[in-house]
């Protein structure tokens, strides 16, 4: 839905008026592709556990599957509790606050290096 408002041209070509509506899609866009990261992971994992023979594969796994569906739903859940209204979130005309992110890119130099700033700027 996002390329019908512009997604993918240039940035010359794009008509400024439709930017919201650009930018909601791709916010809902963003929120189900981190789900479908999770529960890609998740069935990843529900696979390696039915080829688990010892306890400790099987706590290793389940470790993975807590931590990864944990943190992933957390990220997801940000995009709707990180702006107040929500519509600030993608419609940057609306007043409202939203939270500080430089503390993204302080924590990923500091998680990973230069690796885990991809979409940060």
């Amino acid at each position: 839905m996002s390329t019908t408002y512009g997604l993918g041209t240039h940035f010359l070509e794009v008509d400024f008026n439709n930017m919201p509506r650009l930018n909601k899609f791709l916010f809902v866009g963003e929120f189900f592709g981190i789900i479908g990261i999770a529960i890609a992971k998740t069935s990843f994992c529900v696979t390696l556990l039915r080829l688990c023979t010892q306890m400790w594969h099987r706590v290793s796994v389940w470790v993975c599957i807590v931590t990864v569906n944990l943190v992933m739903w957390i990220c997801a859940l940000t995009f709707f509790i990180g702006c107040d209204p929500i519509e600030k979130k993608f419609d940057y005309s609306v007043q409202g606050t939203c939270w500080d992110t430089s503390w993204i890119v302080k924590f990923a130099v500091f998680a990973g290096g230069k690796s885990c700033l991809s979409g940060y700027g």
